[in-house]
């Protein structure tokens, strides 16, 4: 069995395949994939918490994630799953003073997730920060009050499957803070916004004392899977409502779009002296350099969400290869057909689905065969369905063609063949061969677009 996949008129992938016994015939279309084998890397010395490397004050070590795990019982941060944060490596850093510490993870090779945790078990640790990217590039910074006698335990992460690897992990105390006063309060009115049918837009307040001019900086909202979603510049001159360059009271709006999954959102800023000294700056809050605590949004929506992001996010897409018609892990299936059929967008492979009875075991690309005998052959093509995104855009269309250039929607509904966790098995069967066919061929058309 083949599958063919090719450019098709924007927001539209098409998975075709076709049987083998046809595939000659098609020399210039037929792809024959086939799945190599790989040796697993050795898992690092700092696999688990227990292993965890002492890292000192004004220090950086190198280290490697690649053939990394998660252990059995490690807790996994909020706004985070086992699909963006895995293979971690553990360091511990014990302060002998009381003051401010950064660590980060510049000069890392890979994309990184830091996280910042203290406990004295596995199973007993309460995360303090976690931060993926919150600078350009690959690089983490989290910066917290260190306590002498307090135990920080630091695990650096890999958001995907493409990015385990060389890791630096550098600890300084100090740093060029901007906000050295205090955050005094801090506000979000309204609470609760609703998008069910349109955007919504709410104000974020802060009242802070600083060291220098706000020249450049941005309030940003963050869905409960982490997701940026909104946005919004942040200087002294614009936003501040009361106050000086150094005690102030700032507020800024931000516009949340349609199509957001209900649920509480975080709130993160961040702040810089000017663009030109980026070095110079503090951030607070989700996906910053210092926890804000618990100030948080309430997004309604009974209407449509867009799940084509959601996925994209929690597999660690970087927003560069996130278009529909992208292909992030190179294997010849577009992000859009990944999503569809519900399949690893990072992994470099792509298999097709399984079932047992009536059960969906694996999903996967769709198979498609000959089936009949005699004068009652016909083909049939058998596909993964996401059953809930139907209300949310996306939609598959099943076609059949005599010269892979004129297509006609197949005239049979699709039948269930198996279900499991929010996805079925389908199968549509193409009408019986006529005796004037030489060629007959097939695919699954998707398409994915939000309502207006």
């Amino acid at each position: 069995m083949g599958y063919i996949s090719g450019p098709t008129p924007p927001g539209v992938t098409v998975i075709c395949l076709i049987p083998t016994s046809l595939c000659r015939k098609v020399v210039f279309l037929f792809v024959l994939l086939a799945v190599p084998g790989f040796a697993r890397a050795q898992a690092p010395a700092n696999d688990s918490y227990a292993n965890s490397i002492e890292v000192f004050d004004s220090n950086s070590v190198t280290g490697s994630n690649a053939g990394a795990t998660l252990e059995a019982g490690e807790p996994i941060p909020a706004g985070y799953t086992t699909t963006n944060y895995q293979a971690t490596i553990w360091y511990v850093f014990n302060p002998v003073a009381e003051e401010w510490y950064e660590i980060n993870t510049i000069g890392s090779a890979n994309n990184t997730v830091l996280a910042v945790w203290t406990g004295s078990s596995l199973g007993g640790l309460a995360l303090m920060q976690v931060v993926n990217d919150n600078q350009a590039g690959t690089v983490s910074r989290i910066r917290f009050e260190g306590l002498p006698g307090t135990s920080y335990y630091i695990s650096v992460a890999a958001p995907n499957a493409a990015t385990h690897g060389p890791v630096t992990l550098t600890v300084q105390a100090g740093g060029n803070q901007m906000i050295n006063g205090g955050i005094y309060s801090t506000s979000i009115s309204p609470g609760t916004v609703d998008v069910s049918t349109a955007t919504a837009t709410t104000t974020f307040t802060i009242e802070m004392s600083v060291t220098s001019t706000i020249a450049g900086g941005y309030v940003a909202v963050y869905a409960p899977s982490g997701q940026q979603v909104a946005t919004s510049p942040f200087t002294a001159a614009v936003n501040r409502i009361s106050g000086n360059n150094f005690d102030g009271t700032y507020a800024v709006t931000l516009t949340l779009p349609r199509y957001l999954v209900p649920g509480t959102y975080q709130l993160g800023f961040e702040v810089q002296n000017a663009a030109s000294n980026p070095s110079k700056m503090d951030s607070y809050g989700w996906n910053q350099m210092s926890s804000l605590g618990g100030l948080t949004l309430t997004v309604l929506n009974s209407g449509a969400q867009d799940t084509y992001s959601q996925f994209i996010y929690s597999y660690g897409v970087p927003s560069a290869s996130a278009a529909q018609t992208a292909d992030f892990d190179t294997d010849g299936v577009s992000n859009l057909a990944e999503f569809a059929f519900a399949t690893d967008p990072t992994a470099g492979t792509t298999g097709t689905f399984a079932m047992s009875g009536s059960t969906l075991t694996q999903t996967g690309l769709p198979h498609i065969f000959l089936t009949g005998t005699g004068t009652q052959k016909r083909l049939r093509v058998e596909f993964v369905e996401r059953v809930a995104d139907a209300s949310q855009g996306l939609t598959y269309q099943v076609e059949f063609s005599d010269d892979l250039v004129h297509w006609a929607a197949a005239a049979n509904a699709p039948q269930v063949m198996a279900t499991s966790n929010g996805f079925q098995a389908v199968f549509v069967e193409d009408l019986i061969f006529g005796a004037s066919k030489t060629y007959r061929f097939g695919h699954v058309r998707i398409s994915y677009q939000l309502p207006p």
